[in-house]
């Protein structure tokens, strides 16, 4: 702190602001220029800022604080990109007691940390609003609704008194009444027996003759006679599992809906504390008219599609096609059809008829106008129709597709957790974390999706051999790759699913902190690595020949692997990783892992991204 420097100095932190700081004799000027997306935000940290300036002057001890919407003295000459700012500059007078022996680290941690302090009491103050609002909300429609109910009692005393007036009025006249009213009742029951008898049966014989349906022969596959004569093995299965699988779909829906309800009533293991609105029951209520639409259409499909009504009860090959359909473009254009729905054109059009539930129910999911239904539709027909035109497509394979996504969208908006965990509090974090459902709502915490349309050619090639030549003569090394990358991502994906379980109970930790947003939010690209190797091997495969004619097993190239992975690549591997923490290497590249203060399993995938980016 005695140096006579007097420059400033400037230094890029994660979030992208510069920190600056002006060395002078006896004392380090931390200056934070402030930037802001937000208006709410903005405003919100002016306040927090002034509060700042005021509380912390008051201790003498403490740092000097001081904060300023024009740029201070100190930043003159710098450029004008970096004192472009719309919350003004916070600037810190560290002196020489504050870095003295331990305090040092603790001052640096505090200032780079300066950032994401800021952003955390936003986020606090923002939600501490929102939450207030909602209590005020709730409580203005608790007055409201006392109000109503008192006013209801009111008039129900009121037509009590009147009624009991008349009451005692007709007293008198009531033996009169009772004697003419069962003389008009009589003379009712013989004028409709007669109505009945006579009448009736000559304008049912009459009707008859003029108004003669003529019988059409449907199917002959489906007239009684030929039922009863050739048997049920000659039915079509896709005509005659039409009608069980729309009531199939009915019932599976029907009981989301009633165990939703049930836990909604016991107030046990459900997420939005909050009861269900009459309103939102009724709109609500005509969830079944898309069942209907969609068998409307299974069944024009059938009359103008041949390949329909020559489906197998089952193919293997037509339930992979489906499988990798839905996983490739099918998913990829979901995504981008619900993100273009939230747009605010179609959200105030269409969209936002879905998003008026704030207690969502099963069937919240396919709550939407006529035009989403006939968009979500045709997108879902894809994997349906594309196996049916190339005539590998199969009945069982249709139902249990649209069992998945009715089960996947249940799933996903039912108001309560299917896994029970005990200690509901510590395991917050964790259910922030968990997706919905892969078809549903993937959308909202995910952008990944469009990184697994890179592997979708080499799966349709290997689902095209399978069809094509069977099972026989596929490649081996070619039909283990897919199985392969799905096999490293479901290992993965069982060890953070650990790693977040203990680190909720805490016990048998390392580092007893907990997950922060930005680490989870940073880290959660950890699958990039296994497509960039999956891409990485299939390309091998093309252009390599000896990768074709590998066996499936051979000693002596695994103990060759084995000693060049404990010999050459074990000492490069240490050499390299030692390059990395280089002051230059570090600063551009392995940072970004070393960022993560509670490591993940997870977490050594950002040190592959950085070996690969500088390999290649």
């Amino acid at each position: 702190m005695e140096t006579k420097l007097d420059r400033f100095g400037s230094l890029a932190n994660g979030d992208g602001v510069v920190l600056g700081g002006c060395v002078q004799p006896g004392k380090l000027n931390a200056i934070f220029p402030m930037r802001f997306r937000d208006d709410t935000d903005l405003a919100v940290a002016t306040s927090f800022f002034q509060e700042l300036q005021d509380a912390g002057n008051s201790y003498s001890k403490a740092p000097k604080c001081s904060w300023s919407a024009i740029p201070p003295p100190e930043l003159r000459g710098e450029s004008v990109h970096h004192l472009t700012t719309n919350g003004g500059f916070v600037s810190f007078d560290i002196l020489e007691r504050h870095v003295k022996r331990r305090r040092a680290a603790k001052t640096a941690w505090i200032l780079l940390n300066f950032q994401s302090y800021v952003k955390y009491h936003i986020k606090c103050t923002r939600s501490y609003i929102q939450s207030r609002m909602r209590k005020r909300q709730e409580r203005l429609t608790e007055v409201i609704q006392d109000a109503r109910l008192r006013g209801s009692d009111n008039t129900k005393k009121l037509q009590v008194r009147k009624k009991s007036k008349r009451r005692l009025i007709s007293l008198g006249k009531a033996k009169k009444l009772q004697k003419g009213f069962r003389a008009v009742v009589d003379r009712m029951k013989r004028l409709r027996l007669w109505i009945r008898v006579r009448a009736l049966d000559r304008l049912r014989r009459h009707y008859r003759q003029c108004f003669a349906v003529p019988r059409v022969k449907g199917n002959k596959y489906y007239d009684k006679l030929e039922v009863l004569t050739k048997g049920w093995g000659d039915i079509d299965p896709a005509y005659a599992t039409m009608l069980p699988a729309l009531l199939l779909r009915m019932i599976h829906n029907q009981i989301w809906i009633s165990l939703s309800r049930h836990q909604t009533a016991r107030r046990k293991h459900i997420i939005v504390d909050r009861s269900l609105e009459f309103e939102q029951v009724d709109r609500e209520s005509s969830w079944d008219d898309q069942i209907i639409f969609n068998g409307l259409f299974f069944y024009m499909a059938y009359v103008a599609v041949p390949n329909v009504s020559r489906m197998p009860v089952w193919r293997t090959e037509g339930a992979i096609i489906t499988a990798l359909l839905h996983i490739g473009p099918v998913e990829f254009l979901y995504y981008w059809f619900h993100r273009a729905l939230h747009h605010h054109f179609l959200y105030s059009r269409y969209h936002s008829h879905h998003h008026a539930s704030i207690v969502t129910e099963p069937i919240t999911s396919v709550i939407h106008p006529f035009a989403e239904h006939v968009g979500y539709f045709v997108l879902f027909s894809i994997p349906l129709m594309t196996p049916i035109f190339m005539g590998c497509g199969s009945v069982l394979a249709v139902v249990l597709y649209i069992t998945y996504i009715d089960f996947m969208n249940n799933m996903g908006h039912c108001n309560f957790e299917l896994v029970i965990m005990n200690e509901q509090k510590e395991y917050d974090m964790l259910k922030s974390r968990v997706p919905e459902s892969s078809t549903v709502y993937l959308k909202f915490t995910s952008d990944e999706i469009p990184q697994y349309l890179v592997l979708a050619p080499a799966a349709l090639q290997t689902a095209h051999r399978m069809v094509t030549k069977g099972w026989g003569d596929i490649d081996l090394v070619d039909a283990i790759m897919l199985s392969g990358l799905l096999l490293r991502l479901f290992l993965n994906q069982v060890w953070i699913s650990l790693s977040r379980y203990h680190t909720a109970r805490r016990k048998h930790i390392i580092v007893d902190r907990s997950l922060e947003f930005e680490q989870v939010d940073r880290e959660r690209s950890w699958d990039d690595q296994v497509t960039l190797a999956a891409l990485t091997f299939y390309l091998a495969y093309a252009a390599i020949l000896s990768v074709r004619l590998m066996p499936e097993w051979e000693t002596k190239g695994g103990v060759i692997m084995a000693l060049l992975h404990i010999g050459p690549v074990e000492f490069l591997y240490y050499w390299f990783h030692r390059a990395l923490h280089h002051h230059f290497l570090y600063s551009r590249y392995h940072s970004h892992h070393h960022a993560s203060i509670v490591t993940e399993p997870l977490t050594y995938d950002e040190t592959l991204g950085s070996l690969c980016s500088l390999s290649s």
